[in-house]
Formats: C-alpha cells, structure tokens, sequence
C-alpha cells in the first residue's frame, strides 16, 4: 500500500533503460542492479551513478518537470518526489561508506537473511508459489527446479552461476537495505528473480522438459531484455504517448481523493498520505490537474487479504469508467479448503449479489458460472503439498449490465438503473451487513488461532468509517426515504446486542456518519457552546480533531518488541470519563498517526496544527502524533479536569500473545488530561464530503421513471425480486391499454424485459441479469401502467415467490 522503496527503485530501473545504449554488457548491470542483492563493483558504480543523476534533477516539483523524464514520468505531488529523492539520497551515500561500513551493512543483510530463513523458509526447503505461478500449465513440473532457484537466489544473493562472479558480488544493494522501515534486510521471504516473467518456454524448449537453474534464468533475463528494449525504443520514437503518474502513499486514500475531484471539482483538504504519515495529501505535482479520474482498468493485485475487499471495492466503483469494458481486478490467496464463492461471500459481508446491487459492481465468474483463467494447477498443488501452501485466485468485477450486449450496443439503454426500496427493508440489509464487517473483529470468541494460521495478519480490516463510506455510496446509488431508513438503522443500533463493543464504539459511529454526510443522529446536532476547550472560537462544528502527542519514551510496551512480527498495532484513541450523555469510555478506532512534530497554527478563533514528518520513522527520536475525530459535545463534560484523552493498543490475532494481552482486552499506552494544552490539541474538523462525491459519480442514473423497486426475502437479508413499471403516457396506448387489449412480456436479452400491448412494444432495464422463465404481470388499465416482477438468477429455488 505504501511502498515508496518499489516506486524509488521502479524509476531508477526505467531512468536506467531510457539513458543508455543497451548492449548486453549494460543490461547484465541494469539486471544486477534491479534483481541481485549482493552486488560487484561496476554494478553498484553504476547504480550509484544513475542515482546521482536522478537526485540532480529531483529538487523540486519544478527541476523535475524540466527535467528528460518528465516526459513519461509525472509525480502525483511533491511528497511523492521528496520520498523518492530521500530513497536515491541513501542510495548515493551507501555507495561513499567506509570499508567498515560496508561490511556492517553486509552482516546485516546476513543476518535479515538467516532471520528470514528460520522464520519462514525452513532452509529453502519451502517451494515458493510465486515462481511456481509463472511456469503455467508446468506448475507442477516447475516445483523441484523452482526450489533450486530459490535456494541459490537466497544463498548467494544472485542469479549467477559463475563462481567468480558470484565472488566478486561482496557489497550491498542498497535498493534492498533502505526501506520505511529504516536500514536493514527487509525483503518478502517468496521473493525470487523469476516470478515476473512467464517460465513455460523454459520448459517447452527444454529437452528434459525440467528446465535447468541456467535455463530458467537465461529465460527470465531473455524476456528482461526484449522488454526494456521494446520500453526504450516506444518512448524514444512515439514521445508523448506514454505517461506513468506517480504517487508513493496509501492506495486508498489516493483513490478517496480522486473521487473527492470527481465529485466537487477540487482535491480534500482533509486527507493524509498515508495512514503512517500525517503529511496532508496535496495532489500538486505534475499533470494532476488534468489528470484522469476514471478508468477502463484498476488492478488491485491481492491487497484485498491485508485490507479487506470491502474497502477497495468502495473506493474502485466511482473510479471505475462506465464503458462496458471497465474491469476492476482482484485476486486472493486462498486455501485448498476454500471455495470462492464463500470467500467472496465471506469478504463482502452478504449476500453476493445483493451486494453487487447496492455497488453496481459484480464478480464476473459468479455471473457466468465460469472462469477464463485456469488455476486447476494451483489447487491439485496445495492439496499435495505438505506445507500447505495457498493458491491465487484472481477475480473480474464489471457492471453487471456491461455483459448484455443490448444494452451496450444502444444508447438509449442507461448503464446505470436506479434501484428503490422500502426504508425498513434497506436498514435490516445494510445492518446484517454492519454486524458481519465488525463479528470476525469484535466478537470475542472467535477462534485466534485460525485466523492468525489462516491469514497470518495483524490489520482489522474494516473500522466505521469504512462502513460509512459504504453507505455514502448506497445513499447516492439507492432511491429510498434516507432519513427513514437512517432512523431505523439508529434504533437497531441503539438496542443491539450482538456485538460486544458496539456501545464502546458508537460515538465514532456517529461521528464517521456525520463526516461522511450520511447522516447526523438526533444529540449531534445540538449546538455546542463555546466554552472549555472552545473558548474563544469563532464557530464550533459539531466534530473536531483530537490531536494526541505521545513522548517516545511512553511507547515502550511497543518498543521492547520485535514489530516485524507483529506487523501494524491495531492503535484505538479514548475519551475517558464522564461527558454531558452519561459516557465514561468511548474507542475511536479511525485513527490517524504518524512520528513527527507537531506545530500549532491558526488562531484562537480558529486554531490549526501543522505536521511535520519525521523519515526515520520507529527509528528515530520524534514523538508520536495521533489523530481522531469526536462528537464536539463530548468535550463538555460535568467534571473537565477528570477528563482523559488516550492511546489504546487493541489485541489482535498477533499482537495478544506478543503483548501479553488477553483475548479481547487492550493495552493503554498513553493518557494525559484533556486539558492539558501541551499535548492535547483540539481543532476544528469539516465533513469529507463523501455523499457530494458519489452523488456525482451516479447523476446519470437519475431517471426517476427507470427506477427498479426492489424486494427483500423475508428475514431482510438478501434481494430476491425486481419490479419495474412501464408508465404509459401515449394517448392511443392508453385506450387500447383500457379497452382490455392483450398485454404480455418475454425476455430480450439477460438485463432487459419486453413488454407488448397490443402492438406497442416497450423495453424494461434491469439493474442485474434475471430469469425470463420467471415472472408476472400486474396491469393497472385504469392508472395506464404495467409492472413486470422477475426474480434474479441467485436467489432462485423452488419455494421461491414474487409479490407484487
């Protein structure tokens, strides 16, 4: 999600390819250079030497632009350049160490090594899946000669067999002894030089049909070479036509502010870089401006187990074009155990395809029933293999619609169809979907050890504010009574039980609903009075910022730890004591934290901080800085100098045996009094503007007359049938409608429906494909309108029925 060491080493290959003449001699060093860890001394001189030259032309947003690789390298913004320029900084100092020096960082990288091998490669005797993936329909052949590769990769630090050569590579590649972790080995223990490229010619020319180490690597650095050369030859001949943007930050917040642009024409004011990173995210670099904020192609890789798919898919939908073509890709590494239906099911916290409804996004292969991409290879290897390895699954989400050629081939036909419900039924939907996001996380007999051996993960993947950014997207896509159905979903909430830390959370709730402008429950919007911590301001909104500095020397549960194997703390903010409602204890889990200094700006009236950053990061000396959003009034409290703001450390799969927690208890790191000034800031926060933004993004389905009503089953879990009316408006129609004339429907195509009466024909649209064969007619000659009812093809049985 935030790897500014792959985008600082992806432009120095690129910068590499497009400043030489590539003859054999010169790719070998660029090969060294971007694969080998262990490097001789004319690779590394050269290396170092195109990192010079980058860092001469990387000053400023400005030298960049001026510079030869702005022509097909735009960043995304200043931050973006300056993380780049610090990466190539290091880069060009590692090459001026001293003897010692080097040899230090060498016995590091040794020691990463031996640590990675004991942890999780068990001497290479581990087959990695990576390599196995690219042999293709040899996956099962590739195991064996794989394991040679990784074993030699991992023992000598290159892919050459010459002794000599590999000899003479003693000094560290410093592009994989940087990283935001600070100095060290920090490499994926599945790496290995030949998962990029596609092996099965290896294996098809090979005349043992097993591939030597030298004939997998001779093929892997064939198709190296034919890229960079064809890369090099297309910018030089054709300038202009290719432009890689560049953002090093958080994917998804990138994609919140896009969609922010999308929908009110200007970029947020109120987002960070990164979750790690308070630094404010400024799309000023570059092209940005009029750069593109939809796309026929997003690629989410496997992100998806480390953030949950839930949230990429709230953030790809409104990014994604409307041409029927427009693809979001994801992909998962599964279980022999699991199927993908489940997973998926599982993932999107309901019902697939009434999920897919209220996105207006499906998985293509749970439509079809088929899959273009064969993985058979993959699953038969897991079932093998002892170690019990997954296996990827890649996944197609389209526009359900964009598969029916009818309606792709005809304007006339909106991609988009508004969808109705009733409030009660759209409350219990999306309040089954609250209670599956938030049960793996807070429900506290789940089974730790499972998760922790299944996903090995430290992240909860989903906070409130995620769930209020999906209903911001429902809002904006569903015609319903809003505040209807927010108001049931209130109640629900306020007499549910099912979830132990639902009431310790339910301020943060209310807050994220607020800022995301779904909606602001009944005691938010009570005027806040401008005394205690808002004495003196000029305007109070009904949430503020709670700023938090923590000294380094209180984070010491965290720092007597190995944190590389406990991955990211699941950190909580905290008000304690009793506030105006009765609360004595309230979590806040969208927090926002970052090591720096912390500035105050503004004034009085309208107070601000300012962050600075500081690089070195848990390496460093910088205190931590801590955000998050709270309820203004639940700063008036009946006893302010009891009042406590803190910094909790939740437990999580790996943090509660490395903590020594006990399951579902949390560790307080940090409190001081909300009065204290010193280090308790509090300034004034604004919504993000969500509901404007997806309004935008959905404006075209605004056809009132289109709108499909949607009916839920009984227990209001799923939907189960469409209605869609034909209003007729046609005088003579009208008589003939009234006059008894025959009035029948059959079906056109998968999304949409023909209506007949008499001779008149109309077409009905439907927001997902349904059954032809399943249906009924509701005609209303006196009003002048018909209703066709159809089920959609999953949620069909044989006890099924359609009301209307």
């Amino acid at each position: 999600m935030y790897l500014s060491r792959s985008v600082a080493r992806n432009v120095l290959l690129l910068a590499m390819v497009t400043d030489n003449e590539l003859s054999d001699e010169l790719l070998s060093k660029i090969w060294n250079s971007f694969f080998h860890f262990f490097l001789d001394e004319e690779s590394l001189s050269f290396l170092i030497a195109q990192c010079q030259t980058l860092v001469e032309v990387s000053d400023s947003i400005t030298a960049w632009n001026d510079s030869k690789y702005s022509k097909f390298i735009q960043m995304c913004n200043a931050n973006t350049l300056f993380e780049l320029r610090r990466h190539w900084e290091l880069y060009v100092q590692a090459g001026q160490l001293s003897p010692a020096g080097k040899k230090q960082s060498r016995e590091m990288v040794f020691s990463g090594i031996r640590t990675i091998e004991a942890t999780y490669r068990k001497g290479a005797s581990l087959i990695p899946p990576h390599s196995c993936h690219s042999a293709g329909p040899y996956l099962l052949q590739s195991a064996e000669p794989a394991s040679h590769v990784s074993r030699h990769f991992w023992g000598t630090g290159t892919t050459s067999l010459n002794p000599r050569d590999v000899l003479a590579a003693t000094l560290v590649n410093p592009t994989f002894f940087y990283s935001l972790a600070g100095e060290g080995f920090a490499l994926h223990h599945d790496t290995t030089p030949i998962s990029p490229f596609h092996l099965a010619p290896a294996f098809s020319n090979s005349e043992k049909d097993t591939p030597t180490m030298a004939e997998l690597f001779d093929c892997a650095k064939s198709q190296f070479s034919s890229w960079v050369k064809r890369f090099r030859t297309f910018v030089q001949d054709k300038p202009g036509k290719l432009t890689i943007r560049l953002f090093a930050g958080d994917a998804l917040f990138l994609c919140r502010a896009l969609v922010h642009h999308v929908g009110t024409g200007k970029f947020p004011s109120n987002l960070t870089v990164a979750p790690w990173n308070l630094t404010p995210l400024v799309l000023d670099g570059g092209d940005c401006g009029g750069a593109p904020t939809s796309f026929n192609v997003i690629e989410a890789s496997n992100i998806m187990d480390h953030i949950g798919l839930l949230n990429i898919l709230i953030a790809a939908v409104p990014l994604l074009s409307p041409n029927p073509s427009a693809t979001l890709f994801t992909g998962a590494l599964l279980y022999a155990r699991e199927g993908v239906a489940k997973h998926i099911t599982t993932e999107v916290c309901a019902d697939v395809s009434t999920m897919s409804l209220l996105l207006d996004l499906i998985p293509v292969n749970y439509l079809s029933n088929f899959n273009t991409r064969s993985n058979t290879e993959e699953i038969m290897a897991t079932k093998f293999n002892v170690r019990f390895r997954p296996y990827h699954e890649r996944v197609a989400w389209k526009r359900p619609k964009t598969g029916d050629s009818m309606i792709t081939s005809q304007p006339r036909y909106p991609l988009r169809i508004p969808i109705s419900f009733e409030p009660q039924n759209l409350c219990n939907l999306l309040f089954d979907i609250y209670l599956e996001m938030f049960a793996s996380d807070e429900n506290m007999e789940r089974p730790f050890h499972l998760l922790q051996d299944l996903y090995d993960t430290e992240t909860m993947h989903y906070t409130r504010e995620t769930f209020a950014a999906l209903l911001a997207l429902v809002k904006a896509r569903v015609n319903v009574d809003w505040d209807s159905t927010m108001a049931s979903f209130s109640d629900r909430l306020d007499n549910d039980r099912t979830l132990p830390m639902g009431l310790a959370n339910y301020y943060d709730f209310c807050t994220q609903l607020h800022l995301a402008g779904v909606y602001t429950v009944e005691f938010m919007r009570t005027p806040v009075r401008k005394e205690g911590r808002f004495r003196g301001w000029t305007r109070v909104p009904l949430t503020v910022s709670i700023t938090l500095v923590v000294p380094r020397s209180e984070l010491r549960v965290l720092l007597d730890v190995d944190l590389k194997k406990v991955a990211i703390p699941a950190f909580r903010g905290k008000l304690l004591g009793e506030d105006q409602f009765g609360q004595t204890r309230s979590l806040f889990t969208s927090v926002r934290v970052g090591f720096g200094k912390l500035t105050p700006s503004g004034t009085d009236a309208c107070p601000g901080v300012v962050f600075e950053p500081d690089p070195s990061s848990w390496a460093g000396t910088s205190p931590l800085i801590v955000a998050f959003s709270v309820p203004s009034g639940m700063l008036h409290a009946k006893d302010p100098g009891g009042t406590a703001v803190a910094l909790s450390l939740s437990s999580t799969p790996k943090s509660t045996p490395k903590f020594g927690l006990k399951q579902g208890t949390s560790i307080t790191v940090f409190t001081v009094p909300l009065m204290d000034r010193s280090q308790v800031f509090v300034v004034p926060d604004e919504p993000r503007g969500l509901d404007e933004s997806f309004d935008k993004v959905f404006a075209n389905a605004d056809h009132p007359e289109d709108s499909v009503s949607v009916t839920t089953d009984h227990q209001s879990r799923r939907a189960t049938t469409f209605t869609a009316r034909v209003n007729i408006t046609h005088p003579p129609t009208k008589d003939i409608l009234s006059s008894g004339v025959e009035v029948s429907s059959r079906q056109v195509s998968s999304c949409v429906m023909e209506v007949r009466i008499g001779q008149t024909r109309n077409h009905l649209v439907y927001p997902l494909p349904v059954v032809g064969s399943r249906s009924k007619l509701r005609i209303a000659r006196k009003s002048s309108y018909v209703e066709v009812c159809r089920l959609y093809p999953r949620t069909l049985d044989s006890t099924s029925q359609c009301t209307v």
